[in-house]
């Protein structure tokens, strides 16, 4: 299994990157993350909005379906994987520990959708039943025993994969319960190549909790590893990282930090690309590939 760097299209529109896909290439790219395109409750482009879905369905301001096929069958084509980010923990709410009206009927019609501790906000992050069965910041964990949501989820997978999407970057990870063989009847339903082509997030955790997970699929994480760990997914700088904590690196460090990492460890790696900044392309990582200085020049994206 070949080494994904990876390219983070936060936020971009289908289109956006379908346009770009040869470039992302000569860069050294050859894996593509996309950002969750279930439906979303409120029809704007901030980041939050789209890990708060109201569905298990293709399709939002970022682009549809048809886009989806289209940009698989071009970056296959090129030798691109594209993986897509979804969110499998909880659904949209309003405020806080509620549930947003525009969830789809068919879930909320779920018996079984809830654990009995779903809307109790988790208190002690280090205790993985807390992380696991109760609310995550106001959003109430979906109850991943329910062999009816296991349904719809799993059927989101398989349908993106018919798409020509190659694996998934499950958000909040250390957040799904793997009670009653959870991520192994989704391995059965959409195959052990999809699952080695996946990763999910797990961020802030225990080693303890980090190993657990590792079992199941790669893992994205930011604590301490060592060099030579081929089974995890490491960053210099992440969408959470600027979005949500407010920090700040400058351009040129990431880069630099993220070529050592290139360099110098086995992990995969993921490089989150903002929208509307092209400092991408001023990443090295072909030997011979001279530094270009297009910052921030002469590339369209659509509004």
């Amino acid at each position: 299994m070949s080494r994904k760097i990876i390219f983070q299209s936060l936020n971009w529109k289908i289109k956006d990157v379908n346009n770009h896909l040869e470039e992302i290439k000569e860069v050294g790219f050859n894996t593509i993350q996309l950002s969750p395109l279930q439906g979303i409750k409120e029809n704007n482009y901030d980041f939050w909005v789209y890990y708060q879905p109201i569905n298990y369905k293709i399709g939002n301001n970022l682009g549809n379906k048809n886009d989806l096929i289209e940009l698989c069958k071009k970056a296959n084509n090129l030798g691109i994987k594209i993986i897509v980010d979804v969110v499998f923990h909880h659904v949209a709410n309003y405020r806080n520990n509620d549930i947003n009206s525009l969830v789809d009927k068919e879930i909320l019609s779920i018996k079984d959708l809830w654990y009995q501790t779903s809307f109790y906000n988790i208190q002690n992050y280090n205790n993985d039943y807390e992380c696991t069965h109760y609310s995550l910041g106001g959003l109430p964990a979906l109850n991943l025993s329910s062999k009816e949501l296991r349904k719809l989820q799993f059927n989101y997978l398989k349908e993106l994969v018919e798409c020509g999407v190659s694996g998934f970057r499950f958000d909040a990870m250390k957040h799904l319960a793997s009670e009653n063989n959870y991520f192994q009847e989704m391995k059965d339903f959409i195959g052990q190549n999809i699952i080695d082509n996946s990763y999910g997030e797990c961020i802030d955790c225990s080693q303890a909790t980090l190993n657990y997970y590792s079992q199941y699929m790669k893992c994205g994480t930011n604590i301490t590893i060592s060099k030579d760990n081929e089974n995890l997914v490491i960053w210099v700088f992440s969408h959470d990282d600027e979005l949500t904590f407010n920090k700040y690196i400058p351009d040129n460090i990431i880069n630099s930090e993220f070529e050592f990492l290139y360099n110098n460890y086995k992990a995969d790696i993921l490089y989150y690309a903002r929208k509307f900044n092209n400092s991408w392309k001023n990443l090295n990582l072909k030997k011979g590939k001279e530094k270009e200085t297009t910052l921030n020049e002469g590339v369209k994206y659509e509004n």
